[in-house]
């Protein structure tokens, strides 16, 4: 009895979207257009409520943007800007500073027995202050976060460093520098 009274209601169903041909692509492409509307909304919400949770200070921390004549906004402004905040400002009580972009991303490798320099492009790197792993609470695998207090002093990510070689020799110099101007 249920297959039965099933097969006539898809069967009146189908009768009537074939009588109504242009109301029903329109309700269909109404609802896709919403379904979709819904998951790219659910999506967007999803990375912005995820990303960089994880930070214990998170509270405490703001991110300083610069609006433009245009109306825009973006995340470049002057390096004196972060001091000047904290010295003039009683609710700011430290700041750290990254940059992206500084020297195009050259790295320059200091000789070591004899072999000569060696320099590479490095894309997505970051100029830090030396407090970076004071406000950011990214895991150290190895060394500590007092090393990047120390001038051309680097600190890579696991994503990014390749496994030791065969022979156990270190994929990353000890002492790896940035060209084209200061840490």
């Amino acid at each position: 009895m249920h297959r039965t009274m099933f097969r006539n209601y898809l069967k009146i169903a189908l009768r009537h979207l074939a009588k109504n041909r242009g109301f029903a692509l329109i309700n269909a492409l109404g609802l896709a257009v919403g379904m979709a509307t819904v998951i790219f909304i659910l999506q967007y919400l999803g990375f912005e409520l995820g990303v960089n949770r994880f930070h214990a200070n998170l509270p405490q921390m703001y991110r300083l943007l610069c609006e433009s004549k245009e109306g825009g906004t973006h995340e470049y402004m002057y390096a004196a800007v972060a001091p000047a905040a904290k010295e003039n400002l009683a609710d700011v009580a430290d700041y750290c500073r990254v940059a992206n972009g500084i020297g195009n991303g050259i790295v320059g490798i200091a000789p070591a027995n004899g072999q000569p320099a060696k320099s590479f492009r490095e894309d997505g790197m970051l100029f830090v202050e030396g407090n970076f792993f004071e406000f950011f609470s990214f895991p150290i695998l190895e060394g500590s976060a007092q090393a990047l207090k120390e001038p051309f002093t680097v600190a890579i990510s696991a994503h990014e460093c390749p496994q030791p070689g065969a022979d156990g020799e270190q994929p990353v110099p000890r002492q790896t520098l940035p060209r084209g101007g200061g840490v």
